[in-house]
């Protein structure tokens, strides 16, 4: 961790309590507890927002005016990219005038009031109401929570910045989990003011438990109105040029990972839902991501990121180009499905399964490795907007699915030439990944 680390402990307010060995700071608890009902809130629109808008959508006068699948998808994707695109404007927030903890806690209520708009209004103008509040709640959240987690830590705990993270994201997943077996069940059985009202109440109780730990945060002062401009000065960028690079190179497959709640549960209403004794609903077989994330967190982290140790030297750059590769097996596999229903066949909903799992343990490769390198090489007074990279990267990911669902004709559904052309372009930014972290000194890479 760089010098700047140090000088930002200093500036932490003299209240907040200072942990002590190996022990995870109180304050911790109050952080992962409000982002875990946050994500139930988050992931739970995700999982049910292109099927009620291909299905439950209502014109002002009550009748059913449902989307075209393809306009569903490119929405689905751009409130994603908005979404992930803000969190940048809630980081200069945080650290040029707000500071993390006014900044995270005055836009969850915007988060809960756009729950609340959705579960309200059933038409368009209810989805874009709601919607763009959420984007806005999720601009104060995404990057400065993970952030202000860190800085919970003192320089010389930092061996235990993998573990917060790691677990961090496993906590982020069971939200996930809890999320995706609900809210399509809430959708069907009771309707979409249920299944929006639930997640308009849980990020309401979010924003509660995150101020009742206010008294045990470590708290880094903003910078002030005054060095707002240094903040985005060209010293200030070129400080995180390396970083900014490999966030804009993980862009496509970082995308890929989200078509999981889009393109995949089109796709699935084509397959054989029934597997394993159950019927499944199209939009539940996303289940499986955060089950596999479950899993897969602390086998990666305990078992087979230590083995590889023994053989390979590997460095976040590497585990991040690993997840390129397990990205473009997930598409094939996509493309593979797609030329058997064009054929007239039903494959088993268990094939979505399987890409499930390796597109989970591509985002574990990308994002867990993202966060943490972005946090370890970005200097004290940066660190809000080097974690909003991160959102930024799917921001664009998602974005980049978004135009291409619009150019490419996707007709009645995402066909094999939809996959190809994702396949191909994950293909070329992965070459030029590999070329430009080569030139990258070995110690910058593990730092």
């Amino acid at each position: 961790m760089n010098n700047d680390a140090a000088l930002s402990v200093d500036a932490r307010t003299a209240s907040a309590e200072q942990p002590s060995g190996e022990r995870m700071p109180r304050s911790v608890g109050y952080i992962i507890g409000a982002e875990f009902t946050e994500r139930i809130s988050y992931y739970g629109i995700q999982a049910i927002l292109v099927i009620f808008m291909t299905t439950g959508l209502l014109a002002r006068d009550g009748t059913p005016a449902p989307m075209p699948e393809s306009e569903a998808i490119a929405l689905y994707h751009w409130f994603v990219s908005v979404s992930m695109f803000l969190p940048l404007v809630g980081a200069l927030l945080a650290d040029a005038l707000w500071g993390k903890y006014r900044t995270i806690l005055w836009l969850s209520i915007a988060y809960s009031l756009g729950h609340a708009a959705l579960s309200a209004d059933e038409t368009r103008v209810g989805l874009v109401v709601g919607l763009a509040l959420i984007c806005a709640g999720a601009g104060g959240l995404k990057s400065c929570v993970p952030a202000m987690l860190g800085d919970q830590f003192r320089p010389a705990q930092a061996p235990l910045l993998s573990r917060v993270y790691s677990w961090y994201f496993w906590i982020l997943n069971l939200g996930s989990l809890v999320a995706t077996l609900a809210t399509p069940l809430l959708l069907e059985h009771y309707g979409a003011r249920v299944a929006f009202g639930v997640p308009c109440l849980l990020m309401t109780i979010s924003a509660v438990v995150f101020r009742l730990g206010r008294r045990h945060y470590v708290d880094v002062p903003p910078a002030g109105a005054a060095n707002t401009r240094a903040l985005l000065s060209w010293r200030s960028l070129g400080e995180l040029r390396v970083l900014a690079v490999i966030s804009l190179l993980i862009v496509p497959p970082v995308g890929v990972l989200f078509i999981t709640n889009s393109a995949m549960v089109l796709q699935a209403t084509h397959l054989n839902l029934r597997w394993m004794g159950f019927t499944w609903l199209p939009s539940q077989v996303f289940v499986f991501n955060p089950l596999f994330s479950l899993a897969l967190i602390p086998f990666f982290s305990l078992v087979a990121f230590p083995a590889l140790t023994r053989v390979v030297r590997l460095t976040p750059l590497r585990k991040m180009g690993a997840g390129f590769v397990m990205t473009m097996l997930g598409v094939l596999f996509l493309a593979w499905l797609q030329t058997r229903i064009d054929a007239g066949a039903h494959p088993s909903v268990g094939w979505h399964v399987l890409v499930i799992g390796i597109f989970v343990a591509a985002e574990l490769l990308i994002h867990i490795t993202a966060m943490e390198y972005a946090y370890r090489v970005a200097p004290a007074r940066l660190r809000s907007i080097a974690m909003s990279f991160r959102s930024l990267t799917v921001s664009l990911g998602n974005a980049f699915v978004a135009v291409l669902t619009s150019v490419v004709d996707v007709g009645a559904g995402p066909g094999v030439s939809y996959y190809a052309i994702i396949l191909a372009i994950v293909a070329v930014a992965s070459a030029a990944f590999v070329l430009y972290t080569a030139r990258l000194p070995s110690a910058g890479a593990d730092r």
